[in-house]
Formats: structure tokens, sequence, C-alpha cells
């Protein structure tokens, strides 16, 4: 409505149909195999790091400076990190050869089948935390409850206030702040004590913005069922001749 000037009455809401798959248990692997799957002991604890797609400048010395904090800290210094690169090709980081940092899978991949989201899923739900810059991963990682950490150099701060839809994730609340590697530390030190104070804010987020609908249908078909609900009450032209009912340009909607 504020965005686009389309008033309340001509909007449903239906939810995010992409991120359906995110709520399924299918992808969900025992700790113990997925860790094993990737090179981890089954006893290791390890965090996240996901790339973002905009972020000007290298993430590979953010990600460089975040091992080195861990492994001063007595708390920390066991704690691994797994790297998910970001699939766009021209968005490249350099392998970091450092103790303790990982990268999963080796090239950046899309998850468009049910092996890539598989891996990304359990990347994810295994982890202590997910940090990273600027990342719609931090969507993913709330479906799954897991703990999104914000990590925003003093070089990238005017960066991130100019995306609104960064903005946008601040403002729900769910994403934990921190202005450099010893702030993520500190952080994560809170989580493996078992104090997650923004857990309540993160799953009123899910259930507000991704899954908006609390009837047990996932969004692609809330979505569906809305369009078909607007046709049946509406006669739609098409090139010239009327369809009405269960007819969408030529496609039967049942």
């Amino acid at each position: 409505m504020q965005l686009h000037g389309i008033p309340a009455s001509k909007v449903i809401p239906t939810g995010a149909p992409t991120f359906d798959f995110w709520f399924t248990p299918d992808y969900k692997q025992p700790r113990e195999h997925f860790l094993r799957s990737i090179g981890l002991r089954p006893d290791d604890r390890y965090i996240t790091y996901v790339c973002s797609s905009s972020i000007s400048g290298a993430e590979e010395s953010i990600i460089a400076e975040l091992a080195s904090s861990l492994r001063q800290c007595e708390s920390t210094k066991g704690l691994r990190i797994i790297v998910r690169r970001h699939p766009s090709p021209i968005k490249r980081i350099k392998p970091l050869n450092i103790e303790g940092v990982s990268f999963w899978p080796a090239k950046g991949v899309v998850p468009d089948t049910f092996e890539l989201r598989r891996d990304y899923f359990n990347t994810l739900y295994h982890a202590t935390a997910v940090v990273g810059i600027n990342t719609s991963a931090f969507v993913e990682a709330a479906i799954l409850d897991r703990p999104c950490i914000s990590i925003t150099p003093e070089s990238l701060r005017f960066c991130q206030s100019e995306m609104p839809h960064f903005n946008y994730l601040v403002q729900a609340g769910f994403l934990a702040i921190a202005h450099d590697a010893g702030a993520v530390v500190a952080q994560v030190i809170e989580l493996m004590a078992g104090n997650d104070s923004y857990c309540e804010a993160r799953r009123k987020f899910v259930r507000s913005f991704v899954r908006p609908v609390q009837d047990g249908r996932p969004a692609c078909r809330v979505t569906a069922d809305a369009i078909k609900s607007s046709i049946r009450s509406n006669i739609v032209s098409i090139s010239g001749e009327n369809y009405s009912g269960k007819y969408y340009s030529g496609f039967q909607m049942d």
C-alpha cells in the first residue's frame, strides 16, 4: 500500500510461495550424518556464513577476521565456520586456507533440486547461528528458527542503510546487529549458553511475513486460491474475448 499505492481493499495477503519448501521436514538430515557428509566430526559445532550478492568490497577479510576472533576466545575456539558462497557467477569469493573455515558447497549453486535444497537446508538448520552482511538467507534461516547475525563493519554501514529490504528485516527485530567480529563472537557465546533473545521476534516475523495465513495451506495454494477466487468474481477480458469461471489466459485453473 505504501510503496505501490494499492488500496487495502485490493490486497490479499498470501505469503511467499518461493519459501514453501522450507516448511517441509523432507530435507532434514540427522545432524551426525550431515556433518560427516561435509567433512566435520559428529560433535563439531559451527556457524554458517552466508555470502551476499551486492555488497561492495571483499567478504574474505570479514570471514578471516571472524575466524581469528573465534579462535582467540576460549569459549568459541573450537567453533567452525561453514561458508556458503552466493550463486551469482559475478559474485566471486576467493578460497581461504584458514583453520576452521570450510566452503560448502565448493562452488556457488542455486538450490533448485532436491539434493541441493537438502544441502542448503541442513547447512542452515544445524548451525549455531547464521551470519552474513545482507542476504535473503536470513529469511530462510528465520523459517528454520536459526538465530541470525548481521555483521556491518563501519565501511558498509552507509551502504546497508540505503537498502530498503535490509532495513525491513532490521525493523522486524529478529536480526542481531554486530558492528565487528568481536560483537559476533559475543552474540555466539550467548547463543551457546542458551540465551536466544531474538527468538520470539524471529518467529513473529515468519508468521506475519512469510506465512500470514495460518490455516495449514502452503503459500502457493493460498495464492492459487486467491487468483481463482478473483477470476470467479470478475469476467476477465483477454485478447478481445471474455473468459470467466475456471479459465484464465487459456489455462484451466482447476
